[in-house]
């Protein structure tokens, strides 16, 4: 990444959480097609996918609305796609499906095997894994946490046995 691209996304990260953090922000929330801006957003991954021969697995359950902030919403997941694009190695997966009454989202992928992530720091903010790829600013993962705390959702992240990091959101 080029240092000015790095400044500028660094920047417009830091315009970001400073919203986010002021309390007194009022989030307008809307009637949201869960599938569809999930879908849409998948297509728009194509370039990044294609390019680097990522295995795509989508899931997607049809027609789960929400009463949501849209463009919360979007920014969770832009993140959550710049983050696998980051590090995704060969398998990319996005699921969203309804249990027990509750919506899941998963987006999980497989990662260099060189790759250490210490998942108990992985929403805090400036983390970064000890990666040679020294993309991004190291919030992205920490904003998700926070917009997904201000809509009400529940987030989570895990390496499975296999070494596949997850992230699962459940509204």
């Amino acid at each position: 990444m080029q240092k000015n691209e790095y400044l500028k996304e660094l920047s417009d990260s830091f315009f970001e959480l400073s919203k986010l953090e002021n309390d007194c922000e009022i989030i307008e929330n809307e009637v949201v097609n869960l599938s569809n801006v999930l879908s849409d957003m998948i297509i728009a991954q194509y370039d990044w996918i294609n390019e680097k021969l990522i295995s795509l697995e989508i899931k997607i359950k049809d027609g789960i609305i929400i009463n949501t902030n849209h463009h919360y919403l979007a920014r969770i997941f832009q993140n959550l796609f710049s983050n696998a694009e980051k590090y995704a190695y060969s398998r990319f997966v996005v699921r969203l499906s309804v249990i027990n009454d509750k919506i899941d989202i998963v987006f999980y992928n497989d990662f260099n095997n060189d790759e250490l992530i210490c998942i108990d720091k992985i929403f805090d903010p400036f983390y970064k894994t000890n990666s040679r790829n020294n993309d991004g600013t190291g919030l992205g993962l920490y904003i998700v946490h926070s917009l997904c705390e201000k809509l009400g959702f529940t987030v989570k992240a895990y390496i499975d046995k296999n070494r596949i990091f997850h992230i699962r959101i459940t509204i």
